[in-house]
C-alpha cells in the first residue's frame, strides 16, 4: 500500500509542472488574442476617424465658396503619380489639358455603350504627346461642381475653369502650355475631312480678341494650325477670332501667351475620326513646342 501511494504521489508531482506550463501558455494566448482584438479595434477606429476627418474637410471645402485655396492636400496630391515613366523617374509636365465644357460629346457608334465625351480627346492627346516626350496633365476635376457650388450659370464656365488653371499653375510651375479642348457643332460634312474614304475631324482655333495676349496666342495657334495643314492639307480650318458685345472675348487667354482653345471635330464626328486627327495634331503641337523651348 505504501509503495502504491508513493508511486501515485510521485506521478502527481511529476504531472503538475506540465499542467502549470499548459495553463501559462493558454493564459498567454488569451492575453494575446485580447491584445490583438484591442489593436485591431484601435486601428479600425483610427481609420474611421481619419476618413471621417477627410469627409468633414471635404464637406467644409464644398460648403465654402470654391477658390484656389479650397482644394485640400488629398486632392492636390492625386496628380503626384501621374508622371511616372518607364524608368520610374518623374517627368516634368509642360502641358495642361482641360475641357471648360466637359459635357460636350461626340457621336456614339453602334459598337459603343457609352457616348464618348470631350475628355476622350484630351486623354488621347496626352497619351500621344507623352510618346513624343512631351508630358501633360489632364484635368479630371469637375467644372460643373464649381458652377453649382457658387450658383453660377453655364456662361460662367470659363470663370470656373480659370480656378483650375490657376491652381494647377501653382502646383506645377513647369507647365507653360494651357490647351482647352472643345468640339464644334454642325453637320458631319462641315466638321470632317475625308480622304480616300478615311475621315478626320477638322480642327479650329478660337482666339478671344478682348485680352492683352490676343496677338501672341493667335501667332502661337497659327504655328500649330500651319503644321497640321502641312501634314494633312485642309485638316485645320485656321483661326476664328471672337470679341465684342455678347461674346466672351477672353476664354482665359489673358492668363498667358500660351493659353489656346482648340475645337476638335463636332457633335457628328465619331471618336475614331477624332483620334485620327489627334494623331496629326499631337505631332504638330510637339514640333511647335520644341521650337518654342
Amino acid at each position: 500500500m505504501d509503495i502504491k501511494f508513493k508511486s501515485k504521489k510521485k506521478y502527481k508531482l511529476k504531472k503538475r509542472p506540465k499542467i502549470l506550463v499548459k495553463s501559462i501558455i493558454i493564459f498567454l494566448i488569451l492575453i494575446n488574442m485580447n491584445c490583438f482584438k484591442f489593436l485591431k479595434q484601435l486601428l479600425n477606429d483610427t481609420g474611421d476617424h481619419y476618413l471621417e476627418n477627410l469627409y468633414i474637410n471635404r464637406k467644409k471645402s464644398v460648403k465654402n465658396k470654391i477658390s484656389m485655396s479650397s482644394f485640400n492636400e488629398v486632392e492636390s496630391k492625386k496628380y503626384d503619380d501621374v508622371f511616372k515613366v518607364e524608368n520610374k523617374t518623374q517627368a516634368v509636365p509642360l502641358v495642361y489639358l482641360y475641357n471648360t465644357h466637359q459635357g460636350e460629346k461626340y457621336l456614339i457608334s453602334p459598337s459603343q455603350t457609352i457616348t464618348p465625351s470631350i475628355s476622350y480627346a484630351s486623354n488621347y492627346l496626352k497619351e500621344k504627346l507623352s510618346k513624343n516626350n512631351i508630358y501633360s496633365i489632364v484635368e479630371n476635376r469637375s467644372v460643373e461642381d464649381i458652377l453649382v457650388t457658387n450658383g453660377w450659370n453655364y456662361a460662367s464656365s470659363y470663370k470656373a475653369s480659370r480656378i483650375y488653371i490657376e491652381d494647377i499653375s501653382k502646383s506645377y510651375p513647369s507647365i507653360k502650355y494651357f490647351i482647352d479642348i472643345h468640339r464644334d457643332s454642325g453637320s458631319h460634312k462641315a466638321s470632317s475631312l475625308c480622304i480616300n474614304d478615311i475621315c478626320y475631324a477638322k480642327i479650329l482655333f478660337l482666339i478671344g480678341t478682348e485680352n492683352n495676349n490676343y496677338i501672341i496666342n493667335e501667332n502661337f495657334s497659327n504655328k500649330i494650325s500651319n503644321k497640321v495643314n502641312e501634314k494633312v492639307n485642309g485638316l485645320s480650318k485656321g483661326i476664328l477670332r471672337k470679341g465684342g458685345r455678347g461674346v466672351n472675348g477672353i476664354y482665359n487667354q489673358d492668363f498667358s501667351g500660351r493659353t489656346i482653345l482648340i475645337e476638335v471635330g463636332g457633335e457628328n464626328n465619331s471618336i475614331d475620326e477624332v483620334y485620327r486627327t489627334i494623331d496629326i495634331l499631337s505631332d504638330a503641337i510637339t514640333e511647335v513646342i520644341k521650337e518654342d523651348m
